[in-house]
């Protein structure tokens, strides 16, 4: 067998000590390092939690449209990129300063109420009434806004529908219940969520509102669309004949808030000439996971926009 040429001596107990010493603060030094990296220390220091973006919209929304005060809005609240998909409103905070100091100069006796605000992740959907002059039409507006790690807004979405003046079911399109909601479990909430999607998708793209209805409304369903009376039979009735979406007329669906039993859908389909449709929807789940109310906004959106982004496609 060969043996090593080499021979050791052992150390002094002290030297043996002072040496475990050292190497245990080594050892200790690098688990630091590996279990809390600074970069992710800082990152999750600078994360802004569900409830701190809704009341970041909230205050944006009540400064900007409600006490109308526009430029401390956006210089407060929104981000220095300010992605936007409104049609008729260029990107970035001069342009929002501009289109709504102009706006509320032409019109001073507008005014705003927030009836819904929905959130989940960095996603805030607020459900709005626009009331002007007793000429003007009430205006029934759902603002998508995207809010980022810094707690800025940075990102909007919207549908905006002049309310009729009379409603097939006897409800506004703002009526119903508000603040706060029974939260089902992460698995009810992602069931809703699949069963709205699944909804849509039949109805509209599949053009089966029958079975939509039998899978997925409740016995008695409440209806805030002005133009559809309540129930799942008058949903059927009025969608029967239409055809199936296929190609890029079909409706897509690219963002999705969950928050409590309330589940917000954005929709888009498209026409061959480039205009558009789309809507956000908001549905109420009841304790048997079915839709028992639902409220939206439906917009035709051009062909072209002022910041040259789609209505409805994602700015990140």
């Amino acid at each position: 067998m060969t043996r090593s040429i080499y021979r050791f001596s052992p150390l002094p107990r002290r030297e043996l000590v002072r040496l475990a010493g050292l190497l245990m603060a080594v050892a200790f030094a690098l688990t630091a390092c590996q279990q809390v990296p600074p970069e992710v220390s800082r990152a999750e220091e600078s994360a802004v939690s569900e409830a701190d973006r809704t009341a970041t919209v909230r205050s944006f929304y009540q400064l900007a449209f409600v006490e109308k005060k526009v430029a401390d809005a956006a210089d407060r609240y929104l981000g220095g990129t300010y992605v936007q998909h409104n049609p008729g409103v260029a990107d970035g905070p001069k342009a929002f300063k501009d289109a709504f100091t102009g706006y509320f100069s032409s019109a001073p006796a507008v005014s705003y109420t927030v009836h819904r605000v929905l959130a989940e992740k960095d996603l805030v959907l607020v459900h709005a009434e626009q009331r002007g002059d007793p000429a003007s039409p009430v205006i029934a507006i759902m603002d998508l806004f995207r809010v980022d790690s810094t707690g800025k807004i940075v990102e909007h979405w919207d549908a905006v529908q002049p309310v009729p003046g009379k409603s097939t079911n006897g409800h506004t399109m703002f009526d119903g219940p508000v603040g706060t909601r029974p939260s089902p479990s992460p698995q009810t909430r992602e069931q809703n969520r699949e069963a709205a999607l699944e909804f849509l998708d039949l109805a509209f793209n599949r053009a089966n509102a029958k079975t939509a209805v039998e899978l997925y409304v409740a016995d008695q369903y409440t209806q805030h669309n002005p133009r559809l009376a309540d129930g799942g039979a008058a949903f059927v009735s009025a969608f029967a004949g239409a055809e199936r979406l296929t190609g890029d007329a079909k409706r897509v669906f690219p963002r999705t808030i969950v928050d409590g039993n309330l589940v917000a859908v954005h929709t888009y389909g498209r026409n061959p000439d480039n205009t558009g449709s789309g809507s956000i929807d908001i549905f109420r789940f009841d304790q048997n996971n079915k839709i028992a109310e639902h409220w939206d906004a439906v917009q035709s959106y051009p062909a072209r926009t002022a910041s040259g982004n789609t209505v409805w496609d994602d700015g990140r």
